[in-house]
């Protein structure tokens, strides 16, 4: 139970250190998890929870070396 107080506790205090601004897209919450994990030392399972993010579009980086012959197709 302490355990479970210590590490809501801690994510809360990050939680107030992170911007106030609320953060509508993943690619804007992306620096902020970074920091958590940083500057709180966080786990990215945690600093996620935290910021209301999933592990997938965390990671997420697009492909566009796909989108090259379409956009040729279209100028």
């Amino acid at each position: 139970m302490k355990r479970l107080y210590a590490n809501l506790s801690l994510e809360h205090d990050a939680l107030k250190d992170v911007d106030r601004k609320k953060a509508l897209k993943p690619v804007e919450k992306h620096p902020m998890v970074e920091y958590l994990i940083n500057e709180h030392e966080l786990s990215e399972l945690a600093a996620w929870r935290v910021m209301a993010i999933s592990h997938t579009s965390f990671s997420y980086s697009p492909d566009l070396t796909m989108d090259i012959p379409v956009i040729d197709a279209l100028i």
